[in-house]
């Protein structure tokens, strides 16, 4: 990499920043060699960091076999928004993070963990083990529960919940959480999951009719009325019936 290139992504601080980001989406539109990787993942800055690995499209398997231990020897980093990222690219590429560990982050309820935590839950739901599932459901209830969680995580914990045990109050839970806290979007970006479309998920359109439905004044509970008549009509056109 040359030396005026590297001098731009190490000077990150203030207006800086911008500029680095520039040249960072210069270089990573062609492959790079591993060294040049490496030297990326060397920088000092990890939000810039973070935003190579969204956006990179390139990566052979030697740079993720590479990336994969970066991974694993960086989860306790003090700036929990580039672990998130580190999670995210896992969960994408499916590597294998240290279960425990992952459970461990969604026991600590801090401002600066809320990013993690939500990385988290989307990294254990597409590698469910069930011989962790009591764990699992235990955690994801404390965090419903809690009165010190965001409600971004309460959504995306009260969304994993009903996928994993489609019990009904965790529909409500969900329901009443994107309706009352207008996590429409969060929602949204959770149903384009190819995990969770209709063909895998029999609730994906009832869910979809949810994140679309804007809610005027006095129409969470009209909204609500139609997600009963839905549900209702749901089950008596498929025979389903959840409890």
């Amino acid at each position: 990499m040359e030396k005026e290139v590297l001098k731009i992504l190490n000077n990150t601080e203030g207006s800086n920043y911008g500029k680095a980001e520039i040249c960072l989406n210069k270089i990573i539109k062609r492959k790079l060699c591993f060294e040049d990787i490496k030297t990326i993942l060397s920088l000092n800055c990890k939000l810039l960091i973070g935003e190579f690995l969204v956006n990179y499209k390139h990566f052979d398997n030697n740079d993720l076999e590479y990336i994969e231990q970066y991974i694993l020897n960086h989860l306790d980093h003090e700036d929990k928004m580039f672990v998130s990222d580190l999670i995210d690219f896992a969960t994408y590429w499916e590597f294998q993070l240290p279960y425990e560990k992952c459970l461990d982050f969604l026991k600590v309820y801090e401002d600066d963990n809320t990013y993690v935590q939500l990385s988290v839950i989307d990294y254990i739901f597409e590698n469910l083990k069930f011989s962790y599932i009591s764990e699992i459901v235990k955690l994801l209830q404390e965090i419903l529960d809690s009165k010190e969680m965001y409600n971004s995580i309460k959504v995306k914990a009260a969304f994993v919940m009903f996928r994993i045990t489609m019990k009904k109050k965790y529909l409500e839970d969900l329901v009443d959480l994107v309706i009352t806290e207008d996590y429409r979007k969060l929602l949204q970006n959770m149903l384009k999951q190819k995990y969770n479309n209709q063909k895998y998920f029999d609730y994906h359109n009832l869910l979809k009719y949810i994140a679309y439905t804007p809610t005027t004044q006095g129409g969470r509970t009209d909204l609500k009325i139609q997600i009963k008549k839905r549900e209702a009509d749901d089950r008596r056109n498929k025979g389903k019936v959840i409890n």
